[in-house]
């Protein structure tokens, strides 16, 4: 499959067609689409690792090797004129990954204002 048809696939679906699968909160699980940081000092300590995670994952129930995964954090403190002009100036990005047979194929930042 080309990139170019995958994206037509996912833009012509409609949301009863994906399996949204959250993986933060009460009885939820990892979504296993991780990102690893070193950090020298880490909150006092040393040597740490920290592992971050998408907070969704949807899956295409037409062709279940198409997933999304969304939620993983970009920049916590986004600073932008226009994205901080708002009556709540606080802005956060994120990454939207696409997956193709657990490859990723697309990433595209979006903002939460």
């Amino acid at each position: 499959m080309k990139l170019v048809e995958l994206i037509k696939e996912i833009l012509k679906s409609d949301k009863s067609d994906w399996n949204d699968i959250p993986c933060w909160g009460f009885g939820s699980g990892p979504s296993y689409k991780d990102k690893f940081t070193f950090f020298e000092i880490f909150n006092g300590e040393s040597n740490i690792i920290k592992s971050d995670s998408h907070s969704n994952i949807l899956v295409y129930k037409n062709d279940i090797s198409i997933t999304i995964a969304y939620g993983l954090v970009s920049n916590e403190d986004y600073i932008e004129p226009w994205a901080n002009q708002f009556q709540n100036p606080s802005a956060s990005s994120y990454n939207i990954d696409i997956f193709y047979n657990n490859a990723l194929v697309f990433r595209e930042l979006y903002l939460t204002v």
